[in-house]
């Protein structure tokens, strides 16, 4: 919604408890409990390819999911949410790095996922002849 309206967005927590960093990948642990849906196959998946773009850069993983959020397309804000002096001064070296499109492209793979209602309902024709005629005349939904 933000981006169709033009609309700078603010990112609350773009390091997700320390996980993009690669740290509970390595068996460290944090403020993200095990179990926790931020340490599910989906989130743990990203943190990996956050992790491998970061290696071949040669940066921390946390400068490539700052600058990840900040390249998506539209004026995005991180806020990151550190608890230590040190771990600001650590992101605000992201401030710099560029990814480029086929780095982009990598990481927003890595983090598809599949909509759900009422995204499938709207696209899938239901909505359509729900409404016969009258769907004719609708903008058709954003997606």
């Amino acid at each position: 919604m933000a981006k169709a309206l033009g609309l700078a967005f603010t990112a609350w927590g773009a390091l997700g408890g320390g996980v993009p960093t690669g740290k509970y990948l390595r068996g460290e642990t944090g403020r993200v409990d095990p179990g926790h849906e931020r340490l599910g196959p989906r989130a743990t998946a990203i943190a990996a390819e956050v992790v491998a773009v970061a290696a071949v850069l040669g940066v921390p993983p946390g400068h490539v999911a700052l600058a990840w959020t900040r390249q998506r397309g539209q004026q995005i804000i991180p806020i990151i949410g550190s608890r230590r002096p040190e771990q600001i001064t650590e992101a605000l070296g992201a401030v710099t790095l560029t990814l480029d499109p086929a780095q982009l492209a990598r990481l927003d793979n890595a983090a598809m996922f599949a909509p759900g209602f009422p995204h499938d309902f709207l696209s899938g024709g239901h909505f359509d002849r729900l409404l016969g005629y009258t769907a004719t005349r609708l903008d058709p939904p954003h997606v």
